[in-house]
């Protein structure tokens, strides 16, 4: 479902400029992890990951680093 809706809106976004997607998850959030990483390859494309908020910017101290995924580019 997930997948889904994000393949209908890049579809939607197919005549802009926009050329990636970028999104943030938790480390131990596997299926959204499983998500970012099933839609890039299912878009044939790259991903690249990296930390975008550590887990001392948060003010709940069991909050989890935040990875991003960015995907693209998109054709």
């Amino acid at each position: 479902m997930a997948t889904t809706l994000l393949l209908k809106l890049i579809k939607r976004l197919e005549n802009t400029n926009i050329r990636f997607l970028e999104a943030t998850v938790t480390p131990t959030n596997k299926p959204s992890n499983n998500l970012f990483k099933g839609l890039a390859k299912k878009l044939e494309t790259e991903y690249t990951q990296y930390e975008c908020f550590s887990e001392d910017q948060f003010p709940d101290p069991s909050h989890e680093a935040e990875i991003a995924y960015r995907i693209g580019p998109l054709k």
